[in-house]
């Protein structure tokens, strides 16, 4: 059976927060399900072990523990305050696998990495968002499973619902709060693939080579935009190889464009 995304990332980074969780934890001693996962309990990372809470007002739930982590203060791992909850740390990402644990966090969740008395990563990289992935996508091991997570977010029930463990560079499943999305890591257009190529004739919000492409995902390229990428295309070579790159699926494609463009905008 396929292991679960939240059962992966309790495995690899909070084996210590839920070893606390195990303290208080309940027993039950028939089969009943997470609130969070919709899981039942004997499909949990730890069988019929569960943490009995009210996350909202008048709003019992019961929780296995591997997504209960999100909800628990963990200071000792997480620092203090509201924000000490894995749960609860927009705009925070990670790479997870057995060998690489990295966390992508900038500004004041930075600091809190950095400050922390029992840190469950191995190393703090100060990007976020979409733009973490250049970097997440050079650390991807090639010969055990991995998780990569663009945003923590502080929608549990969302996450856990997007959270997928990936298994191969040939299919890379990008999770966050909000959305999840597979690509090759080849099919990736990073900024160094674009080396000479002013920025202004890859993406300028109008008809730069690249917007051209994102705009053809949602309507046919009229006669203009058509010899305009065949213009840029003979201009530089490397973005008629770029273009090789990108995923087939038009909907793929849009999302590596997009991620190419956040990575080009963060090297300003």
């Amino acid at each position: 059976m396929e292991q679960s995304g939240i059962d992966f990332l309790a495995e690899q980074i909070g084996h210590s927060i839920v070893q606390d969780m195990m303290k208080v934890a309940e027993h039950s001693s028939g089969t009943i399900a997470c609130d969070c996962c919709t899981r039942f309990s004997d499909e949990w990372l730890v069988p019929s072990r569960y943490i009995e809470c009210s996350p909202y007002p008048n709003s019992p739930e019961q929780h296995c523990l591997s997504c209960h982590m999100l909800f628990q203060s963990a200071p000792k791992h997480l620092g203090p305050g509201r924000n000490g909850k894995l749960g609860m740390l927009k705009g925070v990402g990670c790479l997870v696998s057995p060998s690489v644990k990295v966390v992508y966090a900038t500004g004041k969740n930075h600091e809190r990495f950095a400050s922390v008395e029992q840190p469950i990563f191995d190393e703090i990289v100060e990007l976020a968002g979409m733009s973490l992935l250049g970097d997440a996508f050079r650390r991807i091991p090639t010969n055990e499973p991995f998780l990569l997570i663009t945003n923590l977010g502080v929608k549990k029930s969302s996450l856990v619902e997007n959270l997928a463990v990936s298994h191969s560079v040939n299919e890379v499943v990008i999770c966050s709060e909000s959305e999840q999305y597979r690509m090759a890591k080849n099919e990736l257009v990073l900024p160094e693939h674009l080396d000479g190529v002013p920025k202004r004739d890859v993406f300028n919000g109008k008809d730069g080579c690249f917007d051209i492409v994102i705009a053809s995902t949602r309507a046919y390229l009229d006669r203009e935009q058509a010899e305009a990428v065949e213009t840029y295309t003979k201009q530089y070579p490397m973005l008629r190889d770029a273009l090789m790159r990108l995923p087939r699926d038009p909907h793929t494609r849009e999302s590596s464009l997009r991620v190419t463009r956040r990575l080009m905008e963060a090297e300003k």
